[in-house]
């Protein structure tokens, strides 16, 4: 059998639906000869008739009723496929947006991008293709200075310049075990108090350890390093270790196991906040990326 023509199988069911070849062609839009040729190929081609063709017009044959539903199949088939390539092309023409976010920048961590959060992003910026990439801080800041990432969301840029706007403050707490020398049933702890103990760091946040440390001899207090590079999610070493974090995750930690959470305060007893950010390397940016920026900074002002 040779290949069969898809107009020829709409020319088919149309005709078989209308009940004639002149309503066909009304339908479809061409002369009912083109639409009865168009058949009677179809017929030559599979071998076998279709219609019956009688003094009061046609009907289907036995075969034709079967094939009818079989040719419906491949036609919506068909419709898919259309579908699917104008999707495709749709997709490629849209700007495609990578973004970088910390996780502690995470809706679970106490930030603001939760899932619904990001969902609503992209239904506000139809015309780009948004994709949200969790990273550490460093790789973070790493991407977006080598051009991997578009945008990162992070709560320090290191030493590199980059241009930015602000989203957030978030409130530091630290993480310390029940009984650490370091809590004493206090909710707040100064900065010149972890001069005592060591600091836990996370991997791939070494920017903002060395940030934080350099807050800390601003206020006249040295952190010592512990020798341990952990994400601490159990127990915290029963000594005079710490863990900073920002206050509201420390607090989720710490409600199911025996650490305490407490808010990191300065030596005049004002908080530590620590700045969130939303980054990228400078450049004239356009205006789908100019209104993006726009609605994140909106999502965090809520």
């Amino acid at each position: 059998m040779s290949t069969v023509d898809l107009r020829q199988l709409e020319y088919f069911a149309c005709t078989a639906e209308a009940g004639s070849f002149a309503q066909a062609a009304n339908r479809l839009f061409v002369a009912p000869q083109a639409v009865s040729k168009g058949v009677q190929h179809l017929e030559a081609s599979i071998g076998s008739q279709l219609f019956e063709r009688t003094a009061n017009g046609i009907v289907l044959t036995e075969f034709g009723a079967l094939f009818l539903h079989k040719a419906k199949e491949v036609l919506s088939k068909a419709s898919e496929l259309e579908r699917f390539a104008q999707e495709h092309l749709e997709d490629a023409s849209r700007k495609s947006v990578v973004i970088g976010v910390n996780p502690l920048c995470g809706a679970r961590f106490g930030g603001t991008l939760g899932g619904s959060a990001l969902v609503e992003l992209q239904k506000r910026n139809p015309s780009t293709n948004l994709r949200f990439v969790e990273l550490q801080g460093s790789s973070i800041i790493h991407d977006v200075e080598q051009g991997g990432l578009d945008f990162g969301i992070s709560g320090t840029m290191g030493e590199h310049r980059f241009a930015c706007v602000e989203l957030a403050r978030y409130t530091m707490g630290v993480i310390v075990a029940e009984n650490s020398p370091l809590y004493h049933g206090k909710k707040t702890v100064t900065l010149e108090e972890l001069s005592d103990g060591m600091m836990i760091s996370s991997p791939g946040e070494s920017d903002f350890y060395q940030e934080f440390e350099r807050l800390a001899r601003k206020q006249g207090a040295t952190l010592k390093t512990s020798p341990l590079q952990a994400f601490v999610d159990d127990e915290m070493p029963d000594d005079e270790s710490f863990v900073v974090r920002p206050l509201q995750h420390a607090m989720r930690m710490a409600s199911h196991t025996k650490n305490r959470a407490m808010m990191l305060a300065k030596n005049d007893g004002t908080p530590v906040e620590r700045l969130l950010y939303l980054f990228w390397n400078e450049r004239t940016l356009s205006k789908e990326e100019e209104y993006l920026i726009e609605c994140i900074r909106e999502t965090y002002a809520r």
